[in-house]
């Protein structure tokens, strides 16, 4: 009982009562506090997207997906010796020298462009999913919470020619979700677990208006979740159509001259379209 009426609270078409919010947030409560791991997916969700990377392939133009790697061999790469869902993996890996720099930064990513039912718009709703796992403590750096760029992106929603409208980055050490150029919230606090395959579920609802909404929660595997994340609000830069696509990998964009190198694994991306309707959970602790 308590997961459904979690599940309508998230993505059903009405809003609720208090008295319904308040038990979606008991509910809420009680399955983190008995080890309940990520947001639910809802019946009605479309499946557009899901990658793993068990036939060894770093691109797969069957699913619009492609990787933009630097010229160096090992900047992207797959490891058949540890994946989420099967056995193999994504290894982005990022480091000093003109080797690992592509478009004029350093980074080593793969984007679902191509992929034009999953490029997101005003007024639409998605739900994603995507796992990863840091293999050593090489992007866990002290970096300075006041430098915009000081930060490790694994994760994007973004236009063409143009910075993200969200991403998930490695800042300080903690996992964090950014929010246009508005505001940050912790999606787990510093550090972030080492050699742990980590689960990443967010619901958007795309817009540029204040009914924009986001729901977030990462969660070990085979673990307990970290505290859900909502943000309400603009979460677009502009309302352009079908410019929106995800990215992954590993960004780095403050680094320059020497510096260490830095590697990240992904497994398990999937993007599902969401029925009309993405309600705010009500739980007291969005902000806007």
């Amino acid at each position: 009982m308590c997961l459904a009426i979690h599940l309508h609270a998230i993505f059903g078409t009405k809003r609720l009562s208090l008295s319904v919010r308040l038990s979606v947030l008991s509910c809420l409560l009680f399955w983190q506090s008995f080890g309940a791991v990520g947001l639910p997916l809802p019946d009605q969700a479309h499946q557009i997207l899901s990658l793993s990377y068990e036939d060894g392939k770093e691109n797969l133009p069957g699913l619009g997906v492609m990787a933009k790697s630097p010229s160096a061999a090992d900047a992207i790469s797959i490891n058949c010796d540890d994946g989420r869902r099967g056995e193999c993996s994504l290894i982005s890996l990022v480091a000093s020298g003109q080797e690992y720099r592509s478009f004029g930064a350093s980074r080593a990513e793969s984007n679902a462009m191509d992929n034009y039912r999953a490029r997101y718009h005003q007024g639409a709703r998605f739900f994603y999913r995507l796992s990863f796992k840091l293999p050593d403590e090489s992007l866990l750096r002290k970096q300075n919470a006041s430098d915009y760029k000081a930060i490790e992106i694994i994760w994007q929603a973004k236009r063409f020619n143009g910075p993200p409208d969200i991403f998930l980055g490695i800042k300080a050490s903690a996992l964090v979700l950014r929010v246009t150029d508005r505001l940050q919230r912790t999606l787990i606090p510093s550090p972030v677990p080492v050699d742990q395959w980590i689960d990443v579920e967010i619901a958007a609802a795309w817009s540029t208006g204040e009914d924009g909404e986001l729901y977030a929660q990462a969660s070990l595997v085979g673990g307990a979740s970290w505290p859900l994340v909502e943000v309400h609000g603009p979460n677009m830069r502009d309302a352009e159509p079908l410019s929106g696509y995800l990215k992954w990998g590993l960004y780095r964009p403050d680094v320059s001259g020497a510096f260490p190198a830095g590697s990240i694994k992904h497994d398990r991306i999937e993007i599902y379209l969401l029925p009309e309707g993405l309600a705010e959970m009500g739980s007291g602790n969005a902000e806007r």
